[in-house]
């Protein structure tokens, strides 16, 4: 089972993480991140997936996250795609290894991941792969402070052997300068599912390169 069956159309852009009424806050930047603007001839990154931990065999599922678009550009940016496969004997109810935010949140800001899944109503595109980062050939910084919706990661029934997947926008963050920085960036999630007795934090590393 996949959640591209059943895919909403997709509303991407940094603008959407100014929002109002029930946002969090992710806090205010402490200083520019150091980088000139780049050219639109001349941008150009990669994304790779460096480091992926390994899940808790008592959890009853596995992990995995790979690259689907590794390319960014003027016209495109990168995309990861996430998937959990059931391990346990029985249906269970799982959380979605990783839903949206900063980069910041675990180690060096500049970037955002947002899933397919999460609302971001600023920049109408048709699908992830359509969607451009509108940073290229800024400074990259338009926001003083990042504010989040609060709404939960998804948390797909699965029964034994099932797997569930869904992609992953990678995303310029407006609070710091540089557009979609060259760096490796850390992510992770936690979990505290009821059939353990210690929660757990899961997480991935990505690298961006020119």
């Amino acid at each position: 089972m996949s959640s591209n069956s059943t895919r909403r159309s997709f509303l991407a852009g940094v603008s959407a993480l100014v929002a109002t009424g029930s946002a969090g806050c992710l806090g205010q930047s402490l200083s520019p991140f150091a980088s000139e603007p780049v050219p639109p001839e001349e941008y150009d990154r990669t994304v790779s997936v460096t480091r992926v931990d390994s899940v808790p065999d008592a959890y009853g599922a596995e992990f995995s996250i790979e690259v689907a678009q590794s390319e960014i550009t003027v016209e495109q940016s990168a995309v990861l795609r996430s998937r959990i496969t059931s391990t346990s004997g029985k249906e269970r109810q799982f959380s979605a290894p990783y839903y949206k935010g900063s980069s910041s949140q675990n180690g060096v800001p500049g970037i955002l991941l947002y899933s397919e899944n999460a609302p971001n109503p600023a920049y109408e595109a048709d699908s992830l792969e359509s969607y451009a980062p509108p940073c290229v050939g800024t400074d990259g910084k338009t926001q003083d402070e990042l504010y989040w919706t609060l709404e939960g990661r998804l948390r797909p029934t699965l029964a034994p052997k099932e797997s569930w997947s869904e992609q992953l926008l990678v995303v310029d963050d407006p609070s710091r300068r540089g557009c979609i920085p060259v760096g490796n960036y850390r992510f992770e999630s936690v979990f505290n599912p009821s059939w353990m007795d210690d929660r757990f934090t899961w997480g991935f590393t990505l690298e961006v390169s020119d």
